[in-house]
């Protein structure tokens, strides 16, 4: 019995073993794979887009930046006392 036993202990750890060993592996494969969907279906909607939506949509970036440098949002210490939480409306209504 015992001898059963310390065979299913050692397949046990093989396989946790090459379960370590490939994780890594399959993971980066995963990522990449849905890293081209992604990117495949960006350049569908691009694709898709006319040229004055293009346009569009890079004046309507163009108008946000330019309020960024404008209506910069404070740096303030949260956990300082004299904290004053003011949130600038346009930034987290993105």
């Amino acid at each position: 019995m015992s001898g059963m036993l310390r065979k299913l202990i050692i397949q046990v750890t093989f396989v946790v073993g090459l379960g370590i060993f490939f994780y890594p592996i399959v993971s980066d494969w995963l990522s990449t794979k849905e890293h081209y969907s992604v990117i495949t279906q960006h350049n569908e909607a691009l694709a898709a887009m006319s040229e004055e939506m293009k346009e569009n949509e890079l004046q309507k970036a163009k108008e946000y930046n330019s309020e960024i440098n404008e209506n910069s949002i404070p740096y303030d210490d949260p956990f300082s006392e004299n904290f004053q939480e003011e949130a600038n409306g346009d930034y987290f209504n993105i």
